[in-house]
C-alpha cells in the first residue's frame, strides 16, 4: 500500500497531466501583424471535435473590454461545445498595457478611431489564418498551429 503522500503526489501527478491535455487540446491565443500592430484573438475549439469544416462564431466584445473577460462572461465556449462550433474572440486596441480595447466604428471610439486602426483588415487577416490552421477547413492540423502566447 501507498503510503499517504506518494498517494497525493501521485493523484496530483495525474490531475496536473489531465487538466493539461484538456486546456491545450481547446483553447489557443493566437497572434497576427496587421498595420504594423501586433494583434491577438483566442479561439476555442470544441474538445473532441477535430472534423473537418466546423463552422466558426466571431465574438466581438465592446467598448472597453478585452477577449478573455468577453470569453469568460458570455459562456459562449459551452455553445460552441454543446453545438459544434469554433469560437473565436479578437481584442480590439488600445493604449499601451490597457486591456480595455475599442473597435474603430468609423466614427466612434476611443483609441482604434482616433489611431486609424483598421479592425476589418485584422479580422479578414484573423479569418485568413484560421482558415490555413483549424479544423474549419480540410487541410489543417491537430493542434492548430497558430502562434500562440496563452
Amino acid at each position: 500500500m501507498l503510503a499517504p503522500m506518494k498517494k497525493l503526489l501521485l493523484f496530483m501527478t495525474i490531475f496536473c497531466l489531465c487538466a493539461t491535455s484538456f486546456a491545450q487540446a481547446a483553447d489557443y491565443t493566437g497572434h497576427i501583424k496587421v498595420g504594423g500592430r501586433k494583434r491577438t484573438f483566442v479561439v476555442h475549439i470544441p474538445d473532441g471535435l477535430r472534423r473537418k469544416n466546423l463552422p466558426v462564431v466571431i465574438m466581438l466584445h465592446g467598448g472597453g473590454g478585452n477577449a478573455l473577460q468577453f470569453e469568460r462572461q458570455t459562456g459562449m465556449d459551452a455553445v460552441a461545445d454543446k453545438n459544434g462550433f469554433i469560437a473565436v474572440y479578437p481584442d480590439g486596441t488600445g493604449k499601451g498595457w490597457s486591456s480595455r480595447y475599442t473597435w474603430n466604428a468609423g466614427r466612434c471610439c476611443g483609441y482604434a478611431e482616433e489611431n486609424h486602426v483598421d479592425d476589418v483588415a485584422f479580422i479578414s487577416q484573423m479569418i485568413d489564418t484560421l482558415a490555413q490552421n483549424t479544423p474549419s477547413t480540410p487541410s489543417a492540423s491537430t493542434p492548430p498551429a497558430i502562434p500562440t502566447d496563452r
